[in-house]
């Protein structure tokens, strides 16, 4: 009788052995793909820095889509990890999704404040193009548009000149 039992003990061993391995083999290789894919992301992600870098010229636009790409490669890392150690794709989805909810409701003037800067920064109608601190009887100097624009105010506080220009 304990000959029959260490057979089959023998035999659960030899199994477990094997599925040990054969998990460390599935783990290595979905690291491996994992690599791969963010190695891919971070290559698109410099890909674009350097496009952006060189035929972007103007800095705030630059900087804003310096700053987008950013978080867009950290948010796609983020996905692509969560996706590769999922073994559940519903369960995730669920997960998300009620996270997405909570961060939402809790960040919500937070998003909007991101969002109301990024609109501000991102449009070109207005844009300040002087400032300078003169004496209150200089502020009645207005500086002369560039071409295409049209000098809406000269608005003076306090003897600090801030000429808006609006584009047409």
């Amino acid at each position: 009788m304990l000959s029959v039992y260490k057979s089959h003990l023998a035999t659960w061993r030899g199994a477990v052995v094997n599925q040990h391995a054969a998990a460390w083999k599935k783990l290595v290789l979905h690291l491996l793909i994992l690599a791969s894919v963010v190695a891919l992301l971070a290559g698109f992600a410099e890909a674009v820095r350097r496009f952006t870098v060189r035929y972007v010229h103007d800095a705030n636009r630059r900087r804003m889509i310096l700053i987008v790409q950013r978080i867009l490669l950290w948010l796609g890392i983020i996905l692509v990890t969560a996706f590769a150690f999922a073994s559940d794709l519903s369960s995730l989805a669920t997960v998300l999704g009620l996270l997405t909810a909570g961060v939402a409701g809790a960040f919500q003037n937070v998003i909007l404040a991101v969002l109301g800067y990024f609109v501000l920064v991102g449009s070109r109608r207005f844009q300040i193009l002087s400032f300078s601190s003169r004496p209150p009887q200089a502020c009645s100097e207005l500086v002369r548009p560039p071409h295409g624009l049209t000098n809406k105010s000269g608005v003076t506080f306090c003897g600090a000149k801030i000429t808006v220009f609006v584009f047409q």
